[in-house]
C-alpha cells in the first residue's frame, strides 16, 4: 500500500512576489537641448566707407567719387559678412563637439564627415551607451538574476534619495530574492508605516517572514492584506493557508483553503494541499474528492496522481486507484513499484466483477514490474498461477483511464 501522503517535498510553495520593478521598461535618459542663436554683429557701411570723399574734390567728380564709394563699401560688406559667417562667434559655445540631436530627441552620433556607426577608416565604432538611472540597472540586474548587482544598484538610488518608495520597494525585494529576508524586514515596515495598506508590501513581508518561518508574523500580515485591502487576493490567500497549516491549525488552514478555491477552483496545488488537511482532520472521502480535481487538473504531476491512489484504496474505490495508477506509470514507466501496485489494484477489481480483461490488466502490470525488477520471486508464481487464465486476452485496452 502507498504511504499517504506521497509528496517529494513539502517545501511551502508560495506564488512570486509582485516584484513591480520587473515591469519598468529602460527608458533614454530625458535629453535638454537649448537653442542657441548665432548672433551677428554687421557693421554700419559709414563706418567702412572709404575716405575717397572730401570737400577738396572737384564738384564735377563727386558724384562719380560717390557712387565708386558706394560700390566698393558694399562690396567690402559683403565679404566682411561671408567671412564672418563662415567663422564660430566668439558669443555662442562651441558645438562642434556636442552629439547632434535627431527630431525624436534621441542622440545621434555623426561625426562631421564620417559615415554614421563607422569611424574614419571604415571601421565600426560602438554605440554610444545609453545613460541609465540606478533603479533602472537595478531592474536589469533582478531580470538577469544578479541579486548582488540589483541591491548595491538600489542602495545607490537610495543614497540620491533616501525617501524613494520604488526604490525601498525594489531593495527589499532584491534581498528576499537574494536569500536575505531578514534584512528586508525593516524596510517593509518603514514603507508601512507611511502606507498601511500597500497589498504589494504587505504580500511582500509575509512572504519574508515565511521564508524565515516566522508564520505568526506571516499570518499576520497576509490578514491585514485581507482584512483592509483585497479581501480576494488569491496568492495571499494560498500562502496564509499554508502559514496556518505549518502552524498546525489545520481549521484555519481547511477554511482558508476553502475560501482560496472558491476564487480559484482551478488550482491543482491548492486542491492537493487541502487534501493533505482533510486527510489530517480525518476526512477521507473530501480528502478524494480534492486529490480527484487536482489529479485531473494537473495529469502530468506523478504525486498528483500517487495521492490519488492512496486516498482512492483507504476509500476502497479501486476503479479511481487504477484510473490515478495507469496516470502514474504513463509519466513514470520505469518504477516497478507503481506497476505492482497497480496490478494488485487490478486484481482486486477482478475478484469483485470476476472480469478476466482485470485480470488481463493485473497480470501484464505484474509482468511490467518483473521485467524492471526481477527479483521479486512472489511476484513471479503469481503471475505463473494466472497468466493461463488470460492467454489470448488484450490487457492493454482493459480499462479506460480517461472516464471519471
Amino acid at each position: 500500500m502507498l504511504e499517504w501522503p506521497r509528496k517529494a517535498e513539502l517545501n511551502f510553495t508560495f506564488y512570486k512576489m509582485d516584484i513591480i520593478n520587473f515591469e519598468r521598461h529602460v527608458k533614454r535618459k530625458e535629453v535638454k537641448t537649448e537653442s542657441f542663436f548665432l548672433q551677428r554683429k554687421i557693421t554700419p557701411l559709414f563706418l567702412i566707407l572709404p575716405p575717397v570723399y572730401s570737400y577738396n574734390t572737384p564738384v564735377q567728380y563727386r558724384s562719380k567719387y560717390l557712387a565708386i564709394a558706394l560700390l566698393v563699401s558694399l562690396l567690402l560688406t559683403g565679404m566682411a559678412c561671408s567671412r564672418r559667417a563662415s567663422e564660430p562667434s566668439s558669443d555662442a559655445p562651441n558645438n562642434s563637439a556636442e552629439t547632434p540631436i535627431t527630431d525624436s530627441g534621441d542622440p545621434q552620433i555623426q561625426p562631421s564627415g564620417v559615415t554614421p556607426g563607422h569611424a574614419a577608416d571604415g571601421t565600426d565604432t560602438p554605440q554610444q551607451p545609453i545613460d541609465l538611472t540606478a533603479i533602472e540597472l537595478g531592474d536589469q540586474a533582478m531580470i538577469a538574476g544578479d541579486f548582488e548587482a540589483a541591491i548595491a544598484a538600489y542602495q545607490d538610488a537610495l543614497t540620491e534619495s533616501p525617501d524613494n518608495t520604488d526604490a525601498l520597494k525594489a531593495l527589499a525585494e532584491a534581498l528576499v530574492a537574494g536569500g536575505q529576508p531578514a534584512a528586508a524586514l525593516p524596510i517593509y515596515e518603514q514603507l508601512l508605516a507611511a502606507d498601511d495598506a500597500d497589498v504589494t508590501t504587505l504580500y511582500n513581508l509575509g512572504v519574508a517572514h515565511m521564508h524565515l518561518a516566522q508564520y505568526d508574523e506571516a499570518v499576520t500580515a497576509y490578514v491585514a492584506l485581507l482584512n483592509e485591502a483585497d479581501p480576494d487576493h488569491t496568492p495571499a490567500l494560498f500562502n496564509l493557508a499554508v502559514a496556518y497549516q505549518a502552524m498546525g491549525q489545520l481549521g484555519d488552514a481547511r477554511d482558508t483553503w476553502e475560501r482560496h478555491l472558491a476564487l480559484d477552483s482551478e488550482n491543482a496545488e491548492a486542491h492537493m494541499r487541502i487534501a493533505e488537511v482533510m486527510l489530517e482532520l480525518g476526512d477521507v472521502k473530501t480528502a478524494e474528492f480534492h486529490l480527484r480535481k487536482s489529479s485531473g487538473l494537473a495529469p502530468n504531476d506523478l504525486d498528483a496522481q500517487l495521492n490519488t491512489a492512496a486516498a482512492a484504496r483507504l476509500n476502497r474505490n479501486y476503479g479511481w486507484v487504477a484510473i490515478a495508477l495507469r496516470r502514474a506509470v504513463t509519466i513514470e514507466p520505469n518504477d516497478p513499484t507503481i506497476w505492482v501496485q497497480m496490478g494488485d489494484a487490478m486484481f482486486i477489481i477482478y475478484t469483485q466483477s470476476q472480469a478476466l480483461p482485470h485480470l488481463a490488466e493485473a497480470v501484464y502490470a505484474w509482468e511490467a514490474s518483473y521485467a524492471l525488477d526481477p527479483d521479486q520471486p512472489i511476484l513471479r508464481k503469481r503471475i505463473d498461477s494466472h497468466t493461463d487464465s488470460v492467454v489470448g486476452i488484450d490487457a492493454s485496452t482493459s480499462f479506460d483511464t480517461t472516464s471519471d
